[in-house]
């Protein structure tokens, strides 16, 4: 749901090329660089695979990054430790995909929300009860709930209580990795929309992370398209999903199913879907990392004379605030040939 952000002012984080690999050999994220404005929300959508979940862990600091930067309120947060990350991370808190993984099943629900208060220190123990308290109703909770384990509560219930913890030190931003993907299609409204009603009511940032992109249009002012470890596309969540830039955006948008059955059968009839999958992707080591599923780099080849498998696009900015690495944007109508 869009807010007003103003892009003018200083961003709340600022991701500055950033790099991660494992084991030293594997890239998994390559060159990322976005901001994030106070109180919006940035989308974060791309297949299975794709790095997003470690983008999210990286910005948190929970992920070592092996070039780049990443500033929080001005901080650079990759070169804080001991009491200064400490600090940082007070204002910084996230939402993991699994409800039950994520909860301490030896704790209540009490002892679970109270372990950030009680771990940065500085209130009394009936504070804590009163705030442990408000945050339980603050999201849709009994207080009586703080006296169960999270094995007592449903999926949607124990996500609220992950959510209440985020909440506990009033943070600034909150990364929510998948929030709804481990819960029931009703349940998954009902914590989108209490996300969106926080954000309103305490002002908060997000870094919204999902693979299904009608739902990250729905909560996002921006999206950032992700494949293999990179960003393809970034721009406001309408523009996007109006007049996608890239092919894998476009995709993406395909792959949203439409509510009115002929419509969707007639889709479902003329598009032209990806081949294979991101683990099946050949990456080619001098050319753009999609073209290996794109169904319009012959397209590229004919009209503009550039092989994609040995030319790399440059991310740039195609329109004011919108990003894209691809060689089609040189075109006036990039993805015509798709529809």
């Amino acid at each position: 749901m869009a807010h007003d952000i103003d892009m003018q002012k200083n961003p709340l984080v600022e991701v500055d090329h950033i790099s991660v690999s494992y084991d030293g050999v594997r890239t998994v994220l390559d060159d990322i660089s976005f901001a994030v404005y106070p109180g919006e929300t940035l989308g974060l959508v791309g297949e299975s695979g794709c790095g997003k979940s470690t983008l999210g862990r990286a910005i948190l600091r929970l992920t070592p990054t092996f070039k780049g930067s990443i500033r929080f309120m001005g901080k650079d947060m990759t070169l804080a430790s001991g009491k200064g990350l400490r600090e940082l991370r007070r204002d910084v808190q996230m939402v993991f995909q699994d409800p039950y993984a994520s909860l301490n099943p030896r704790l209540t629900v009490a002892e679970i929300i109270g372990d950030p208060l009680r771990n940065y220190g500085g209130m009394s123990k009936d504070k804590i009860r009163a705030r442990i308290n408000d945050l339980l109703v603050l999201v849709g909770l009994s207080p009586q709930v703080g006296s169960r384990y999270a094995h007592e509560l449903s999926g949607g219930q124990r996500q609220r209580v992950g959510i209440a913890r985020a909440l506990a030190l009033n943070p600034a931003l909150i990364v929510c990795d998948e929030p709804i993907s481990a819960l029931d299609v009703s349940i998954q409204a009902q914590i989108v929309n209490l996300l969106d009603r926080l954000q309103n009511e305490l002002n908060l940032t997000y870094v919204f992370i999902a693979h299904d992109l009608a739902v990250v249009r729905h909560l996002s002012d921006r999206i950032a398209v992700m494949y293999l470890g990179k960003i393809v596309e970034l721009g406001s969540a309408m523009e996007l999903c109006a007049k996608p830039l890239h092919p894998y955006s476009k995709a993406l948008l395909d792959a949203v199913p439409i509510p009115e059955p002929a419509a969707e059968q007639h889709r479902l009839d003329s598009r032209r879907g990806l081949q294979g999958d991101i683990s099946m992707s050949a990456t080619p080591e001098n050319g753009c990392i999609f073209a290996g599923r794109c169904p319009m780099k012959a397209v590229v080849k004919t009209e503009q004379g550039i092989d994609c498998m040995s030319v790399q696009p440059r991310f740039e900015e195609v329109e004011p605030q919108r990003f894209a690495a691809c060689h089609l944007n040189n075109r006036l109508n990039p993805l015509t040939a798709l529809n």
